[in-house]
């Protein structure tokens, strides 16, 4: 079922190089914890320099951002490392990171809907702003008419779909 998350994310998601991989695996392992490229170092089988570079280059394509004197995960990570190795673990990170506390299937078909969202608006994950569970949902929200998902999909993502309540008054110049 992950593969149906690859299907709909590999052309949004930048390629992971082996030396950027176990980079960012820590970075997720470890959310929320901030760490240092340094401390980093310390843990994975690099140089200090090639963890210096992909660090770099993650948080260039918002896989990680800074916090205070290090980086830390975004849920753009574990999309990234879910993308490129269908394992479990990154889709439960990806639900820690957001705060839901969705089952497999409902977790699987949203991030399906949500990547398809991204692509009809010819986006990639490093424009998109997905970090927030609530700001993910308007890309699906906006698209969700032109997606044509499977009704098993829709059937199941449709209910998570909900702006904070208060949202459509104080977005809107219509009441």
């Amino acid at each position: 079922m992950l593969g149906l998350i690859r299907y709909f994310w590999q052309d949004l998601t930048p390629p992971l190089p082996e030396g950027w991989r176990p980079v960012l695996k820590r970075y997720v392992e470890r959310w929320p914890k901030p760490l240092t490229p340094y401390a980093v170092a310390k843990e994975v089988e690099l140089s200090t320099s090639a963890v210096y570079r992909a660090v770099y280059a993650l948080a260039k394509n918002r896989l990680i951002l800074p916090a205070g004197r290090g980086y830390q995960a975004t849920v753009k990570g574990a999309i990234a490392l879910l993308v490129e190795e269908e394992d479990p673990r990154w889709l439960d990170a990806v639900r820690k990171i957001w705060g839901v506390g969705l089952g497999d299937t409902a977790a699987t078909f949203y991030l399906a809907a949500l990547g398809a969202a991204i692509q009809k608006l010819s986006f990639t994950i490093r424009e998109a702003y997905i970090c927030d569970w609530v700001a993910s949902q308007a890309y699906i929200i906006t698209q969700l008419d032109r997606l044509r998902l499977p009704p098993a999909v829709e059937e199941t993502i449709r209910p998570l779909l909900k702006f904070p309540e208060g949202t459509h008054h104080s977005c809107s110049r219509y009441k």
